[in-house]
């Protein structure tokens, strides 16, 4: 989480929004963040080395 805060753009820290949903898009490594339908902001993120499928054990790189 920390490196989340400090990978926002100083835009985004200076103004609190409320997102209604978080849609978190693992094969492209992006998080939208929405309202009301509309998209508010989208970031990129870091996931494991082999994040799309199910988790099924500890060190297999898959994000749940």
């Amino acid at each position: 989480m920390v490196l989340l805060i400090f990978a926002l753009p100083s835009s985004a820290r200076a103004r609190p929004q409320r997102a209604g949903l978080i849609l978190i898009d693992k094969a492209d490594r992006r998080m939208t963040l929405y309202e009301n339908g509309a998209a508010l902001a989208r970031f990129r993120i870091a996931l494991g080395f082999a994040p799309v499928g199910d988790k099924e054990r500890t060190g297999d790189g898959r994000t749940p």
